[in-house]
C-alpha cells in the first residue's frame, strides 16, 4: 500500500543506489495485551503504523486487536446459533479497513455434519469501529470456510471459501475477490463462483488468493498436475490473477498467470504477497523430500520463482514484501511456531545477497535478554512490512525479570528523523510521516 506521498518524492528525486550494505537500526516495541489476553501477534500493518492482529485469552479463545491498544468488542457480529469464539485480524489498509477470520463454535446454518467449528471472512471498520460485512462461503446452504486474508486501498478483499456442506479440515477451496463499500451497514455477503471466484489451473479444482496489490492482481496459488508418470498428481503452484474486462457476470478476474513454471514431480509453491511493483513472494519446495521449503521471490518479468535460500535451516519462507522490496518472513520449523525455534527474517534487495537480496536475521538488529532479565528472548516469525519499513510480527517475550516467557506481538520501527533524510550507508531514501494516533 504504497504512500501518495512517497510516490511523488521519488518521481522527483534521483537516488544513485538502492543496494544495501547493511540493514537499517531498528527500535523494537511489544504489542500490549487486552485486559484478559495471556498472549497476542501482530498480523499486519498500514502506511499510518496502525496494526492488527489477535490476543489469545483465557479459555483458548482469540480476540481481534485493532491498534496497539485495547481490543474491539465482537458486538454486531451475527451469532447464528451460538455466539462466536474467536475473531483473529489479518490485514488493515490506508482506510482502516480490517479483514480477517471469525470462528463459531457450532455447525454453520445449512451444513452436514463433521467439525463443530467453521469459520467466517470479516471486514471491521476501525474509523467507526463497526462490522462491514461477513462473507460466506461458495454455497447456497453451508460451507465450513470463508477466509479474508488480505484488502488494498481500493477496498478490494481476497481471500478463500469452501462450497461443499460437510464439515472437514481439508474442503476444497477456492480463491475470492470482493469489493466493500466503507459505508455499508453490515451486511451478509455470500460468495457466488461466477461473480467472485477466481479461475482455477487447467486440470486442478483449488485455489488460495492470499494478497492484493493497488493494480488489483491478486496472487496466491492453485492446483495443476505435475508430470508424475504414469498418473499425473496435483501439485500447488504460485500463480497471479490479473484484472481485466468484466465477463458476462461482472468478473474481471477470467485468466490465470503461473509464475512457477516448474511442472516436475514433487515441486511445489505459495505465493503470500505482491506488492505494486508486481514483485511476488512465498515459499517453493524442490521435491517430495520433508524439509526443503525455502522463501522465493518473483519479479515483474522474470522467468520463474528464485529461491532465496535457507539461511542454515530447514525452512524458510517469505509472507510480505513491502513497496520498496524488503521482504519479511521467517526460518526455522513451520509457520505459527510458538517455541523457540524460528527466526524471524528480513530480506533486503542486495546486488551481493543470494538471488540479488542480502538476508539478515531481525534478532541480531535488536538487543535480546533472557528470563533472568527480562525483554524479547527470541523473534519468531515478521508478517508485514510498511512503506516506511516498519515491521511487525511475534516473538517471546518476559515482561517482567524472572517472569514467565510469552508469546507477544512486535512492532520494529526506524528511528523518526525529522525530514527527508539518507540512512546512513544504506543509499535508500526513506521519508517518514507523523503516526496516526487513532
Amino acid at each position: 500500500m504504497r504512500s501518495k506521498l512517497i510516490a511523488a518524492v521519488m518521481a522527483s528525486v534521483s537516488i544513485v543506489s538502492t543496494t544495501f550494505a547493511a540493514p537499517p537500526t531498528y527500535t523494537i516495541s511489544p504489542i500490549a495485551l487486552t485486559p484478559t489476553g495471556t498472549s497476542n501477534q501482530a498480523r499486519g500493518v498500514n502506511d499510518a503504523g496502525l496494526i492488527t492482529g489477535y490476543d489469545n485469552i483465557t479459555g483458548g479463545f482469540q480476540r481481534l486487536i485493532d491498534s496497539t491498544g485495547p481490543a474491539t468488542t465482537d458486538a454486531g457480529l451475527p451469532t447464528y446459533t451460538t455466539a462466536i469464539t474467536s475473531v483473529e485480524g489479518h490485514a488493515i489498509n490506508d482506510n482502516g479497513l480490517l479483514v480477517g477470520v471469525g470462528r463459531y463454535s457450532a455447525p454453520a446454518p445449512g451444513a452436514s455434519t463433521g467439525s463443530v467449528a467453521y469459520d467466517r471472512g470479516i471486514v471491521f471498520n476501525t474509523n467507526t469501529n463497526q462490522y462491514l460485512s461477513v462473507i460466506e462461503p461458495f454455497n447456497s446452504t453451508g460451507g465450513r470456510r470463508a477466509f479474508a486474508l488480505a484488502v488494498n486501498d481500493r477496498n478490494r478483499v481476497v481471500g478463500n471459501g469452501s462450497s461443499d456442506t460437510v464439515l472437514t479440515n481439508q474442503n476444497p477451496r477456492r480463491g475470492f475477490w470482493y469489493d466493500v463499500n466503507p459505508s455499508q451497514s453490515l451486511t451478509n455477503y455470500k460468495l457466488d463462483p461466477a461473480v467472485n471466484g477466481l479461475p482455477f489451473l487447467p486440470g486442478g479444482s483449488w485455489s488460495l488468493a492470499y494478497d492484493v496489490n493497488e493494480n488489483q492482481q491478486i496472487t496466491g496459488f492453485a492446483q495443476a498436475p505435475d508430470d508424475t508418470a504414469p498418473t499425473p498428481v496435483n501439485r500447488n503452484r504460485a500463480v497471479i490473477w490479473n484484472a481485466g474486462t468484466p465477463d458476462a457476470n461482472g468478473n474481471p478476474y477470467t485468466t490465470v498467470n503461473r509464475i512457477d513454471t516448474r511442472n516436475s514431480a514433487g515441486t511445489s509453491s505459495l505465493a503470500r504477497s505482491i506488492n505494486d511493483a508486481g514483485t511476488v513472494v512465498g515459499r517453493m519446495t524442490f521435491s517430495t523430500t520433508s524439509g526443503d521449503e525455502a522463501a522465493f521471490v518473483y519479479r515483474s518479468g522474470d522467468a520463474s520463482i528464485t529461491s532465496l535460500g535457507f539461511f542454515g535451516t530447514t525452512r524458510t519462507e517469505a509472507i510480505d514484501v513491502g513497496p520498496q522490496g524488503w521482504i519479511v518472513g521467517y526460518a526455522g520449523a513451520t509457520e505459527g511456531n510458538s517455541t523457540p525455534t524460528n527466526l524471524a527474517m528480513l530480506w533486503i534487495p542486495d546486488a551481493s545477497g543470494t538471488a540479488g537480496y542480502q538476508a539478515y536475521d531481525l534478532n541480531t538488529l535488536i538487543t535480546l535478554g533472557s528470563v533472568a532479565t527480562g525483554g524479547w528472548t527470541r523473534l519468531l516469525e515478521a508478517r508485514a512490512v510498511n512503506d516506511d519499513g516498519t515491521i511487525v510480527g511475534y516473538g517471546r517475550f518476559v515482561a517482567t525479570p524472572g517472569g514467565p516467557e510469552l508469546t507477544r506481538g512486535f512492532v520494529m520501527a526506524i528511528p523518526e528523523p525529522t525530514t527527508l533524510s539518507l540512512l546512513a550507508g544504506a543509499g535508500l531514501l526513506m521519508l517518514r510521516r507523523r503516526r496516526d494516533t487513532r
